[in-house]
């Protein structure tokens, strides 16, 4: 990352004292405090949904949110030697940890309180409009087709290694994961709840992990990161903490069943919402995902490291099934 010109502090109205580079950004102190500053190559449109997106979750009360800060042109960035970027307040405090139920409790209710107020959300003018709604069942057929194309890469080695041996043992059990939850997507009221959320405009993180969620020196929680939001169904972003989350405690479904608890109180989950959340659940995800960067990007990931995530996928085989058949929505 190079050196940050003082002309960038400048075009935002500010006027520079010190510099320093974090992580992926500057963090600046300013004549009128700290700013956080972030080189990006994604076009103007995108930035200005998200930046639309999020005035929108401010003026609906969702307020401790990563907000741009205008240039002196009036918009969500500034453009220095052809490079664009964008200013935001620095937000003290530290990254939430999941492992403490406490906070992620914070950040699932965080979650929710957004949700809430994403909805009628329409996009500046000049947005490039970002939307995933109705693509799911797409999704998961573009998955299990790789699949396929991964076990006959394998099949095609003239000695196998210890991850396509393990990978082929075990591919016929999560190949039919994919297509039970397919055909269970079908059966569900998947396309109905896709209008309902294309109805009332909400929108999603979706990036939402414990890096997109800062706890500062009071306590309180503060959402970032917000570049990948879109139109979508608000519960893919409760799905895609819960996969991150439940591996991590082996699926334990009182746990689970405290999340969906704690989002429910706030945003009510309709029944269709969670079909669907069962369903994302069950998908294989983390297993497609290690398969996809062992077959079809291993120049970048050490084999070593794929095969021993290949392995704990294996290893709570039996608990995700248990885990899926055990969620009720009559015990929410």
């Amino acid at each position: 990352m190079e050196e940050l010109s003082q002309q960038v502090v400048e075009g935002f109205g500010f006027k520079q004292k010190t510099c320093v580079r974090g992580r992926g950004i500057f963090i600046c102190t300013t004549d009128r405090g700290i700013k956080a500053i972030r080189q990006i190559t994604v076009n103007q449109g995108k930035i200005l949904f998200q930046h639309g997106a999020q005035e929108h979750l401010y003026h609906n009360g969702f307020q401790q949110i990563d907000r741009f800060i205008l240039s002196a042109q009036n918009t969500p960035f500034y453009i220095h030697d052809g490079k664009t970027y964008i200013m935001m307040e620095w937000i003290e405090g530290r990254e939430c940890d999941f492992d403490r139920e406490q906070e992620l409790q914070l950040a699932i209710s965080a979650l929710a309180y957004m949700h809430q107020a994403s909805r009628g959300f329409v996009p500046i003018e000049g947005s490039t409009i970002r939307s995933e709604l109705g693509k799911l069942p797409d999704q998961f057929r573009r998955r299990i087709i790789e699949l396929g194309r991964m076990r006959k890469l394998a099949r095609r080695q003239s000695s196998l290694s210890r991850f396509d041996i393990l990978f082929l043992k075990n591919y016929e059990y999560y190949h039919m994961l994919c297509v039970e939850a397919i055909k269970t997507l079908e059966r569900a009221s998947y396309t109905q709840l896709v209008a309902q959320v294309e109805a009332e405009r909400s929108f999603c993180h979706h990036d939402y992990t414990n890096r997109s969620v800062r706890i500062n020196h009071q306590g309180q929680v503060y959402m970032k990161d917000f570049q990948q939001c879109c139109y979508d169904i608000p519960i893919s972003d409760l799905a895609n903490i819960m996969k991150r989350y439940m591996r991590r405690c082996e699926w334990d479904r009182v746990k689970a069943q405290r999340v969906i608890e704690i989002y429910h109180a706030i945003r009510p989950i309709k029944y269709e919402e969670f079909q669907v959340l069962t369903i994302m659940l069950k998908f294989p995800h983390r297993f497609w995902r290690v398969c996809n960067r062992y077959y079809n990007s291993r120049r970048t990931w050490n084999s070593e490291i794929l095969f021993n995530r290949l392995q704990e996928i294996i290893v709570q085989k039996e608990k995700h099934k248990i885990f899926i058949d055990s969620l009720d929505f009559s015990q929410i």
